[in-house]
């Protein structure tokens, strides 16, 4: 048996065209044996997350309809959500917004970075993240009483 997790899925909750096509274009470099579907807010999320379960969910903050933790909160209240790895990706460094996305559920707090070979260097480091243990993983990431990005 395999002992790492296995990622085939991703669903990325973003309302920027542009940075789904990023984002899309680099897992397909990485790893074009993972599917990754966008949406563009926070109800197609929930829609797509009741017919679909993702290995991996990839959430903006900022979105049109509900936000990203508006989400995450009525995601992690789903019993067989309690497990999937979820990690906030937006444009913010405000540790009030790491901390809170954080409290609310999230196991990961990525910054949007804007060098392609930055971001694809990130992502993969995600990727090799050991995803057995979302929550093993949200605690490396709590230093001297904070949670702090990934980095």
């Amino acid at each position: 048996m395999d002992s790492k997790y296995d990622i085939r899925f991703i669903i990325y909750a973003e309302d920027d065209c542009d940075d789904q096509e990023v984002l899309q274009a680099i897992l397909k470099d990485l790893r074009p044996d993972i599917k990754v579907d966008c949406v563009c807010n926070g109800d197609e999320l929930l829609a797509l997350l009741a017919e679909q379960q993702p290995d991996l969910l990839f959430l903006d903050i900022v979105m049109p309809v509900k936000g990203g933790l508006e989400c995450l909160v009525e995601i992690r209240k789903q019993e067989r959500f309690q497990r999937l790895p979820i990690i906030v990706y937006s444009g913010t460094t405000n540790p009030h917004h790491v901390q809170e996305a954080y409290e609310k559920g999230a196991n990961l707090f990525l910054i949007k970075l804007v060098s392609y070979r930055e971001l694809s260097e990130t992502l993969s480091a995600t990727l090799d993240l050991d995803w057995r243990d979302p929550e093993a993983v949200k605690n490396q990431y709590h230093i001297n009483g904070r949670y702090v990005v990934f980095a």
